[in-house]
């Protein structure tokens, strides 16, 4: 499926950006950009501030950290975690997702968020950072007809991605956050070396990993 960049929307339009993405005074909502994908992607303002609310639990003092997107998509998380953590670098591999991050960032006025177009996957052995996060497509909107569903970046695993952030790089990060449907393969998490937990936000989870 193609993704097309679309024009800032106005009016009407407007209220909904301001609810998918997160607040902040002074903002221009009316020049963000969105794509198909982030439509029904993106994380919306609300849930985002419990996703921070559980980080915050359970990392203490994100001004102090440094956070990795692997999935920045059109910046929703990307720009959430921009206003909460000292050092924010976003990965996105699509084109026109990446224009409409790029132009996000640029809108938030956000100087501690590095933008980096490509494929995360393969930049994981030269990541420097406390913590990363990993929002994987899910498989459109027909995903939820599926049972213990398993998530991909690339052609690798997100759990087998986890493991090899957390056991393998000598600067790799001391956590992982995963955004996951309800519908998600949990076991396969059973299958690590690896503590985690996992918390309830609407219809999906956020799932934790980190060393024992």
């Amino acid at each position: 499926m193609g993704y097309t960049r679309r024009n800032p929307l106005k009016g009407r339009a407007r209220s909904r950006m301001e609810i998918l993405f997160p607040k902040k005074t002074g903002v221009d909502y009316d020049k963000l950009q969105m794509t198909e994908e982030g439509e029904y992607s993106i994380t919306k303002r609300r849930d985002g501030e419990k996703l921070i609310q559980i980080m915050k639990d359970t990392v203490k003092n994100l001004k102090a950290k440094t956070i990795t997107d692997m999935t920045g998509n059109v910046g929703g998380d990307t720009i959430l975690f921009g206003l909460h953590f000292k050092k924010v670098h976003s990965y996105e591999i699509n084109p026109d997702n990446f224009k409409a991050l790029q132009n996000n960032v640029e809108t938030f006025k956000l100087k501690n968020v590095e933008l980096h177009q490509g494929d995360s996957v393969k930049a994981m052995s030269t990541m420097d950072t406390d913590i990363v996060y990993i929002d994987a497509p899910w498989g459109g909107l027909s995903y939820k007809e599926k049972d213990n569903l398993d998530l991909y970046l690339g052609k690798y695993r997100v759990d087998e991605i986890a493991r090899t952030l957390l056991e393998t790089y000598e600067r790799g990060p001391d956590y992982v956050f995963l955004k996951v449907p309800a519908n998600y393969n949990f076991a396969r998490l059973d299958d690590l070396d690896l503590k985690w937990e996992k918390y309830k936000i609407r219809g999906f989870y956020i799932v934790c990993l980190f060393q024992h």
